[in-house]
């Protein structure tokens, strides 16, 4: 069993301002009821990464073609491009829509993961590198077969205050081969 890392970069700034542009409806602020993007906006701006491997394709769009085996966990992320340094992204939601054949993966479950994060020590650039640990969450759902699955995914934007400025949702779909 191993564990595969899918890192979502979502450009949260640029959906904000699509749906702040006249002619565009208003981004949902209810979790219940996040805002669909459509696949053009979806393909501009949400790109899930993982690492290279033999089969992996689609690296850095709202698809990915993962190269998993049975038994490997995959382990989802989200951040936006400023690593959630003032607007952040939450993943909220998953939900299986087609699994073809049925039950390639299990449902996901959130995951409280803790680890060393190093960054360099602003008073003293040139010294060595300075861990912080943190805490923080990942969905993980494990592979069960070989197939193709579509699903949703919801995300929740908020603001460096923590206020909700935004729910969405988009369609994604995950080769497990």
């Amino acid at each position: 069993m191993a564990i595969v890392d899918v890192l979502t970069v979502i450009d949260v700034d640029t959906i904000i301002q699509y749906y702040n542009e006249k002619g565009h409806p208003d981004i949902s602020t209810d979790r219940n009821r996040p805002t669909p993007l459509s696949y053009e906006l979806a393909q501009q701006t949400i790109h899930m990464l993982a690492k290279f491997s033999n089969g992996l394709q689609h690296q850095g769009t709202g698809n990915l073609y993962l190269p998993v085996d049975t038994g490997d966990v995959i382990r989802w992320r989200a951040t936006d491009i400023a690593k959630n340094l003032g607007n952040a992204v939450i993943l909220d939601r998953f939900k299986i829509i087609n699994s073809n054949p049925n039950g390639i993966i299990n449902q996901p479950r959130l995951t409280p993961v803790t680890d060393n994060v190093s960054s360099l020590n602003p008073k003293n650039p040139d010294g060595p590198p300075t861990p912080q640990m943190i805490t923080t969450n990942a969905w993980e759902a494990t592979a069960e077969a070989k197939g193709t699955v579509t699903y949703t995914w919801s995300f929740i934007i908020v603001d460096r205050l923590n206020k909700v400025i935004g729910c969405c949702i988009w369609d994604p779909t995950l080769n497990i081969g």
